[in-house]
């Protein structure tokens, strides 16, 4: 975790009125080596400012690193300690790969409250536009699909985030040359709602000492002080978004209240224009536009609603939502003049000007303004909503699919047919899109009309959820059309309910016949036992996929086509034994991913006997830790042991693997002499450092 950010985490603005500055007396200065709690060692200091300290501190017993955050002592008033705890209770409460999670809490010795959140290491957002500019679409669509998973989850659990900006958005992991190895953290998750601090050299507000957030990404309806939801949190990621793609915000004034009478008042130009003539996707400039509208009302009603349109923009899908219009908005007024303005100079003229800043309480409450916020305050469409327009107009899109899918039902025959040349088919898909064919990563081109292949291995398969809900569908393929089905869904992770998850079961029903399949992958889905079962039903299937998914490991155990596999992924599911088990006498298997499955060390010892097992993921266990490491199999090539509590004490277990030629560990808890001896030592391996990207 950088200083800088650090810094922005804790630091507090001088405030109107206050006493005079913080003397060092008022700061608990902890000793690098001295042991808090019997359990935590102190390594060094990350950042200090008038809220608080944070430290990196390290586990005893896990030999993991966290970041220890806590009060100063001239804070601890009983108004602090009680956005403190708050602050630490949101935080605790979200559990998501792209939030910071807080995984302790309560006082210190001498009673000034504490708490411990991941540590994490890498670069802002903000740091990385100052460095090169703007990012490359391919690049922020990454990051950006990240962020949205990160607000989707949380708003879903009730916490809105209040200050979107770069500096809140975390690098953790980067790989230049393809953007797939970024991993985003979202930071300081109601912070901008308990202290409302900033101190990233951006224009600020403030309201009686505290900051409302950074104006240059606030949206309208936080510039006056008033009523906000989730909506405020997406018009913030939009001015980030337009930044991130053009190198500067949206809308810039000369001073915090030029740019928030700019936020009122004044439409952002395109993207292209902002630019310098780049062109983008125009399905990217309506997106932005979208997230930049004034009136709440227009703007997209939730991040799941942003999400899937990134992803379908990324993926060269479409959306699995139908573009939706808002609900029109009762007019509650005659004149022609923005009501975001009129309120904004009401409270200009209210509150008049302040040495420090613009002072916001509340806004001014004339009969016509009341009305309007009173209209709004939760009057606002949510996609998720059954009642609403928008979900009927879903329903509605979903019914034509379901039409679609019960004709293609009727109509005979295969979709193939073999061509005039040797090696040569044809596939006559109906006009409209019934899924994704999968080349690669980043191309997926939609599985609709003629299509004709030359020397013709087989197709990899991604049908939509429509397609998915017809089993019969699956035999107008031939037996030897597909070998890989990717049946995995976005619902997981964009918070949709179970229903939405579970069409690849149905869809698990049609595919017995399909005996050339070799890959199925069932991530994020909700499978049962039943459904499961079906891949028994597949002669030459080698990869599965399991990433996620509902059933625990005695389910998975019961397949008979386990020890027939060659590739095995399974990622954060539960009760691993008994596929451990089931799987420590196999012949076949030659990759294992085990990440965060509670792996232990029994389960290592029966991984020693898979002699073909050549690539190893067990990361992000906590139990294997360096005494573990001696019962890794000696003949493993790749091994993944990021996120596991290791030290260079392991390094006499890794130099046995005479066959390693990757690996993948976090090198912050080795020295630089340590991990230079270690490189020394095995020549010919390529070492790996940084995040999990599941």
């Amino acid at each position: 975790m950088s200083e800088d950010r650090m810094d922005r985490d804790i630091e507090t603005t001088k405030q109107a009125g206050s006493t005079g500055p913080v003397t060092s007396d008022a700061y608990l200065e902890l000793e690098p080596g001295s042991v808090l709690l019997e359990k935590y060692k102190v390594i060094n200091l990350l950042g200090r400012g008038g809220m608080g300290s944070v430290y990196r501190v390290e586990h005893l017993h896990l030999q993991k690193q966290y970041a220890l955050k806590f009060l100063h002592k001239h804070q601890a008033d009983d108004a602090a300690w009680r956005r403190f705890e708050t602050e630490a209770r949101a935080a605790n409460k979200l559990d998501h790969p792209n939030l910071v999670k807080v995984h302790d809490s309560g006082l210190l010795e001498d009673g000034q409250p504490y708490f411990i959140m991941d540590l994490v290491e890498g670069e802002s957002l903000s740091e990385m536009l100052k460095n090169i500019g703007r990012l490359p679409l391919e690049k922020a669509l990454k990051i950006f699909i990240q962020v949205g998973f990160a607000l989707s989850y949380a708003h879903s659990n009730g916490v809105i985030h209040r200050d979107v900006k770069p500096s809140n958005i975390m690098i953790a992991s980067t790989n230049t040359e393809d953007a797939q190895g970024v991993l985003v953290k979202v930071v300081d998750f109601g912070i901008a709602k308990l202290t409302r601090q900033d101190e990233f050299n951006q224009q600020t507000l403030t309201k009686t000492g505290e900051i409302f957030g950074s104006p240059l990404y606030m949206s309208p309806e936080q510039c006056l002080g008033g009523t906000i939801d989730k909506r405020c949190d997406l018009y913030s990621l939009g001015c980030v978004f337009f930044e991130a793609l053009t190198g500067a915000p949206p809308l810039v004034g000369d001073n915090a209240l030029a740019t928030m009478m700019k936020h009122q008042s004044e439409t952002p130009v395109s993207l292209k224009e902002a630019s310098m003539g780049i062109e983008f996707p125009a399905k990217m400039e309506a997106i932005v536009a979208q997230l930049l509208q004034k009136d709440p009302q227009l703007r997209y009603q939730s991040a799941q609603h942003l999400t899937a349109d990134l992803i379908g923009l990324d993926s060269g899908q479409a959306s699995i939502f139908e573009p939706l219009r808002p609900k029109p908005q009762p007019i509650m007024r005659r004149n022609t003049h923005n009501p975001y303005v009129l309120l904004f100079y009401a409270a200009c003229w209210f509150f008049g000007g302040t040495v420090v800043g613009w002072i916001f309480p509340h806004p001014p409450a004339t009969k016509e303004s009341a009305l309007k916020l009173a209209a709004t305050k939760e009057d606002w469409v949510d996609v998720w909503n059954p009642t609403s327009e928008q979900s009927r107009a879903v329903e509605i899109a979903k019914t034509e699919a379901e039409k679609n899918m019960l004709e293609l039902e009727k109509q005979p025959g295969f979709f193939s047919e073999p061509g005039s040349k040797a090696g040569e088919r044809i596939f006559n898909f109906p006009h409209y899109e019934i899924g994704n064919l999968i080349y690669s990563k980043r191309h997926r081109p939609p599985a609709k009309e003629k299509q004709i292949f030359q020397n013709f291995e087989g197709l990899t398969f991604a049908p939509s959820e429509e397609f998915q809900k017809h089993p019969k569908l699956f035999k107008k393929f031939r037996s030897d059309d597909l070998v890989g089905l990717d049946l995995q869904s976005n619902a997981h992770i964009l918070n949709l309910n179970e229903k939405d998850m579970s069409s690849a079961n149905t869809a698990l029903y049609g595919i017995s016949h399909l005996t050339r399949l070799q890959m199925v992958d069932l991530g994020d889905t909700i499978i049962t036992p039943g459904g499961l079962a079906q891949l028994d039903k597949l002669p030459n299937l080698k990869r599965l996929l399991l990433t996620r998914i509902n059933l625990p490991g005695t389910d998975i155990a019961k397949l008979r086509c386990l020890n027939k596999l060659s590739h095995l992924k399974m990622v954060n599911l539960k009760d691993i034994k008994p596929v451990i088990q089931k799987l420590h006498t196999s012949k076949n298997i030659f990759s294992l991913v085990l990440t965060g499955c509670d792996v232990d060390i029994s389960d290592l010892k029966m991984l020693a006997n898979m002699k073909e097992l050549r690539i190893l993921e067990i990361a992000d266990n906590e139990q294997l830790n360096d005494d573990a490491m001696a019962f890794l199999p000696p003949q493993v090539a790749d091994l993944d042991i990021r996120k596991c509590p290791v030290t260079s004490k392991c390094a006499k277990h890794l130099l046995r693997l005479r066959n390693l030629r990757t690996l993948r560990l976090d090198s912050k808890g080795w020295t630089d002499a340590e991990i230079t001896a270690l490189k020394k030592r095995v020549t010919n391996t390529t070492f790996f450092d940084g995040g999990i990207q599941r």
